[in-house]
């Protein structure tokens, strides 16, 4: 395996060289930021979770009338990156749907394979989150949408105020993480916000579901629960990492927890199941 420095670049299967994309003027992308997009993290030349990231693009694109027949040709359009993947033992995949001017038409297809390292510092050490005042949007069946300036504006927040994360608030507690889903640890066991109260279901809360790991999704992590029990942020790239400490108070430490969940996930992706996954779009 070697290390990926340079980002590379496919557009409807085809590379694009210099990584330079062209789009007519009235493009939805350019109108409205119109789009949808899954980003997958490369692990030993894999990517993690392929089948769930597609089914959710593809869901999204469809609940917006575009990409019916979509799933069929993304295993073709994905072959060029996924065999450049299997050189590098870490890279992230980023794979966007950006509509046509006439939606009837099939949206193109950008690929991007580029660096990524695990973020050794969060995992040892924790995060560092805060909470908004801003709206949380609910994507629900939307998918990971190109206007996203709502997780901008919260990610600039949370850095304005020294932390690493933010978290959208309501009333009763969070609803969900900028760029993550939740996870706490409550009497009963492990819950998660995921898909819940609006918000985007997330691949990586759902594969350790299918790891094993039992949890129950809730409308809101209250603050009473989080306090005591302390709180996981899990997303596709960093997988699961521990929050240290919210709006200045210390959590319990669950650094040891994340590592451990974090392992479970990986070694699931190595085993023979987790390569069929994807088997069928490295021929």
């Amino acid at each position: 395996m070697t290390v990926l420095r340079v980002a590379q670049y496919w557009l409807d299967g085809l590379p694009l060289p210099e990584g330079r994309l062209s789009l007519e003027a009235e493009s939805p992308v350019l109108l409205a930021g119109a789009g949808w997009f899954e980003t997958i993290r490369i692990e030993g030349g894999l990517p993690l979770h392929y089948e769930l990231h597609l089914q959710r693009l593809c869901t999204a694109a469809i609940s917006a009338g575009v990409g019916v027949s979509l799933r069929e040709s993304l295993d073709t359009l994905l072959v060029p990156a996924l065999v450049a993947a299997r050189d590098h033992d870490h890279a992230r995949l980023r794979i966007t749907l950006m509509p046509r001017p006439i939606f009837d038409n099939p949206p193109q297809v950008l690929v991007s394979l580029a660096p990524f390292a695990p973020p050794v510092t969060a995992y040892t050490r924790g995060l560092s989150v805060v909470t908004t005042c801003l709206a949380h949007p609910g994507l629900g069946r939307l998918g990971k949408s190109l206007s996203y300036h709502w997780s901008l504006a919260a990610r600039r927040e949370a850095q304005a105020r020294g932390a690493d994360e933010a978290l959208f608030a309501n009333h009763e507690g969070w609803l969900e993480a900028s760029t993550a889903s939740l996870l706490w640890r409550e009497a009963g066991g492990w819950c998660s916000t995921s898909g819940c109260a609006g918000t985007l279901a997330s691949v990586t809360v759902e594969a350790l579901r299918r790891s094993g790991l039992a949890i129950e999704a809730r409308e809101v992590a209250k603050r009473h629960d989080i306090i005591h029990g302390g709180l996981l942020l899990v997303s596709a790239l960093r997988l699961v990492v521990a929050v240290r400490e919210i709006d200045g108070q210390p959590l319990p430490d669950l650094t040891a927890t994340a590592s451990e969940l974090r392992e479970r996930l990986l070694t699931a992706h190595q085993s023979d199941g987790a390569q069929a996954d994807c088997a069928q779009a490295m021929v």
